[in-house]
């Protein structure tokens, strides 16, 4: 398994996961994200280990053998 730099788009969608978890631990008005904010910290997680591991794109594969 060759591991690599996730797309660019994958990295924005865990960056946004992130800061939403971010917000719901430390604003306590909002309550659905204050009760998942652990669990929306999880998935930004998860979606980046995805962008490293999974390989896609037209750009994947190109002279790897």
């Amino acid at each position: 398994m060759k591991i690599h730099a996730p797309s660019e788009t994958m990295y924005w969608i865990a960056v946004a996961l992130l800061f939403l978890a971010l917000f719901g631990h430390f604003v306590p008005d909002m309550s659905f994200l204050n009760q998942y904010h652990f669990w929306i910290s999880v998935t930004a997680s998860a979606v980046l280990l995805l962008g490293c591991v999974v390989s896609g794109g037209s750009a994947a594969g190109k002279g790897e053998r």
